[in-house]
């Protein structure tokens, strides 16, 4: 819907106000990243070859490998994002329950401000994010969020975000 597009247009440009960068990753993946967080995944009836062989269920192992791209690059620090779609089957029967949601992934790496004499160089961290996510939920979209830890085995320090405290 136009609405719908309106405001994640909205969303877009106010993360790209914060420093971001937008990426455009591939919706398709193979086996192993489109299991990553133990989600049923959806295979492709007629795929090109074996690494896009599954839909994504995940927007993380595209910014992961965008930042790795840029780590060999040489940039000590950068902030990307994206928008899209994941899908996920809700059982593992057949092609019918396709879940399709639109997500927002993160990436922040490196220092917060360019190293000069008036600045220190301080390392982005989860603080800085949850920051982030606060400054565009609650302040530009009104949606007031939480955060609640998480034990998730990937990740060293993980939190849940809650809408209405309802796990997003």
């Amino acid at each position: 819907s136009n609405d719908e597009e309106d405001s994640l247009d909205i969303l877009k440009s106010f993360i790209a106000n914060l420093g971001f960068y937008q990426i455009f990753s591939n919706s398709f993946q193979g086996k192993y990243n489109s299991s990553f967080f133990d989600k049923n995944s959806v295979p492709i009836i007629n795929p090109l070859n074996k690494k896009m062989g599954f839909l994504r269920t995940s927007l993380l192992p595209g910014l992961i490998e965008a930042s790795n791209s840029n780590i060999k690059n040489g940039l000590n620090s950068f902030r990307l994002f994206e928008v899209g779609k994941i899908h996920e089957k809700s059982n593992d029967s057949n092609l019918l329950d396709i879940i399709e949601k639109q997500f927002l992934s993160l990436i922040l790496y490196g220092f917060k401000h360019k190293d000069d004499i008036h600045n220190h160089n301080f390392r982005e961290d989860l603080f800085d994010l949850k920051g982030i996510l606060i400054s565009i939920f609650s302040k530009k979209f009104q949606i007031k969020i939480k955060f609640k830890n998480d034990n998730c085995e990937v990740f060293d320090h993980s939190q849940k975000i809650l809408f209405n405290n309802k796990e997003v």
